[in-house]
Parts: C-alpha cells; sequence; structure tokens
C-alpha cells in the first residue's frame, strides 16, 4: 500500500473549470462587469441549475445579489488573456469590457446581465437560492437560457464538439502525456475524424461507422485499442464504465463494482 501524506483540509480538487460571469446591477444606469469564477459546477438536473461561489467583496458579488441574475460564459483559448485579466482587475477601478476589447449582448431570458458575444457559448441564470458559505457566496442558479455559437454545430443541426478548442486541447494533453481517451455513441467519430483511429479498432453507435475515418470497425459493446477505449452506445455504458475503472483503478476494483450491480 502506498504512503500517504496529511494536509490540513484544503480544496484539493483540481483542475477546475474557469470561467466569465457577467452581470449587471438592476439601476437603469448601472454598467455591465465581468468576473472570473473557478467554483463553479452543475447542482441538479431537473430543472437545470448551477451555482457560482464569489467572494463577498468582489465587485460582481453585490452586482448579482441585487439583479438576482449572472451569465456563464465558457472561454476558448483566443480569450484566456480576458479570462485571467478579469481575475485580477477589479471592475471598481475598469472597464473590463473595453479593456479586453469584448461586447456585452443580450442573453436569453435575462432582464439585466448581458452575455459576452465573443465566447462559444454561454448558460443564463436566475437566482433560486444564495447561501452564505464562509469566505464565498454560493449562488445557485435556474438555467433559463442557454445559446452555442452556430459555428460549433454539423450540416444537420448535431453539436460538433470536435470543434470547440477545449475538446482539441485535452485531446491533444492526453496523448502527450499517455492518459486513456475513452468516448461512447458517437463521440468516437471525433477521434475518427482527426485521423486517431486509423488503423486501429474501435466501435461506435451504428450509423456513424463511416466516421471513423480508417479504424477497423469491431461490433462489440465496448473495444480497447490503448489509449482508446470506444463503445458503441447507452447499452454499453455500464460495461464500458467498468472497463475504465478497470484501466485507471483495477480489475479487482470492477469485479466488485460488477458482482454488486442490481441491474445487469
Amino acid at each position: 500500500m502506498a504512503d500517504f501524506r496529511t494536509f490540513d483540509p484544503c480544496n484539493l480538487l483540481a483542475p477546475v473549470p474557469a470561467v466569465m460571469v457577467s452581470c449587471r446591477a438592476p439601476e437603469a444606469d448601472a454598467k455591465p462587469n465581468i468576473v472570473t469564477v473557478a467554483w463553479v459546477g452543475t447542482v441538479n438536473s431537473e430543472p437545470p441549475m448551477m451555482s457560482i461561489s464569489v467572494r463577498g467583496n468582489r465587485f460582481s458579488h453585490d452586482l448579482i445579489a441585487k439583479s438576482g441574475e449572472f451569465v456563464v460564459n465558457l472561454v476558448d483559448e483566443a480569450h484566456c488573456k480576458a479570462l485571467d485579466f478579469c481575475g485580477v482587475r477589479s471592475g471598481r477601478d475598469v472597464d473590463k469590457w473595453q479593456e479586453c476589447d469584448l461586447t456585452p449582448m443580450p442573453a436569453l431570458n435575462m432582464d439585466y446581465a448581458p452575455a459576452i458575444a465573443e465566447c462559444p457559448a454561454y448558460l443564463a441564470c436566475k437566482v433560486v437560492q444564495q447561501l452564505e458559505l464562509g469566505s464565498h457566496t454560493m449562488f445557485v442558479g435556474k438555467i433559463v437560457g442557454v445559446q452555442v455559437r452556430d459555428d460549433l454545430f454539423a450540416a444537420d443541426g448535431s453539436l460538433h464538439l470536435e470543434k470547440a478548442d477545449a475538446v482539441q486541447q485535452m485531446i491533444e494533453f492526453a496523448l502527450v502525456n499517455g492518459a486513456l481517451i475513452a468516448a461512447i455513441c458517437a463521440a468516437p467519430s471525433i477521434l475518427g475524424h482527426k485521423g486517431l483511429l486509423e488503423n486501429r479498432r474501435a466501435v461506435c453507435f451504428p450509423g456513424f461507422e463511416e466516421e471513423l475515418c480508417g479504424a477497423v470497425y469491431c461490433d462489440q459493446p465496448v473495444v480497447v485499442d490503448l489509449p482508446f477505449v470506444t463503445a458503441k452506445g447507452a447499452g454499453a455504458a455500464m460495461d464500458f464504465a467498468l472497463e475504465l475503472v478497470s484501466r485507471l483503478a483495477s480489475g479487482e476494483m470492477a469485479a466488485k463494482l460488477r458482482a454488486s450491480l442490481q441491474c445487469r
């Protein structure tokens, strides 16, 4: 068994996604602001809800508290500098929109908070709960509007995630660092389009076989050709998950989990 060292209780969960949150006070002459937030995440599925946590001394804190709104803007590589700037400068002192060459635009179902036109996607939220936790206030928001940039969609109307910078960066990072790359349902087509599956064994959702681009198609629920693990679809989700557990933890752990399943 490995040796462990003890830390004082701390936020060791990392990395976490950083986003730009746009907001505005309800007063007619109020100007919008942007704050960079890393304490952000999904908290509920039905209805869709997410949370952000903001320090009470941040300029945006009171804007969100007063308006009851915030917009979470996803950030691409081109705007990483703006992401950093909006996290270290205060809207009390500078106009972040002007400094970062960003444009506020109306967000769906928002009365006050705008979205950032240059970001690839946003989630507009109405605050349903405000929790004072200590160093931060958690704003729990119901997601009432979502928009994604048009060029991230395929001709058939499906969201083409392979066009997103973040997806490409994650794949490249995994390849460089020898990590597993797992894809299920139609997602293996992303790997195919990038030429990563040529002459490799793979599987995908029926109808997407041609999208694997040179892969050796195997009609099995789960196919392993390291570093890639691909699976056919929802019906193979459990086997897919157990295969990942066996690779990331141990075969023994996967066997224990399989034995404990109530549905097989």
